[in-house]
């Protein structure tokens, strides 16, 4: 993974679609918002997380449909409450990424998923603390005040 590919994480528009409102997450920054569903749910970790278009490889609509129904079933079968949401540029010159935010117990969890549908990395969301860039191969969290 290069520097480019690093930055696009680093500057992309992360959104949480509820039925209320949108909410737009960003690397670094602290989210009130986040903070309030991590309480609303008792819990004090979640990631922001893709089934699509593995190690940013570009796959058909279709491909990543199949990939997005086989990760909600697994998140069902693990019992993990998630909402839904999407990635993409300011100017959303991107295609939108369907993504998920999901409450989870522990990294380890994370990072298995991240790994079995084959992402670079994820968003990790812990309450009352910046949002973290975790980036897999080898697992590793990226330090993004040092760019």
């Amino acid at each position: 993974m290069n520097n480019e590919m690093i930055n696009a994480y680093l500057n992309a528009k992360y959104v949480i679609q509820t039925d209320s409102e949108n909410y737009i997450l960003r690397v670094g920054q602290k989210h009130v918002f986040i903070d309030r569903l991590l309480q609303k749910e008792n819990q004090h970790l979640a990631v922001f997380i893709t089934a699509d278009n593995p190690f940013s490889m570009h796959l058909s609509a279709n491909e990543n449909a199949l990939r997005r129904l086989r990760f909600e079933q697994l998140l069902e079968k693990m019992q993990l409450t998630f909402i839904k949401g999407y990635g993409t540029d300011d100017a959303e010159k991107w295609d939108r990424e369907q993504s998920y935010f999901i409450f989870v117990d522990n990294k380890n969890t994370a990072d298995e998923l991240a790994a079995k549908f084959g992402q670079n990395g994820f968003l990790l969301i812990q309450f009352n603390k910046p949002v973290e860039l975790r980036l897999l191969k080898p697992y590793a969290y990226f330090d993004y005040t040092k760019m």
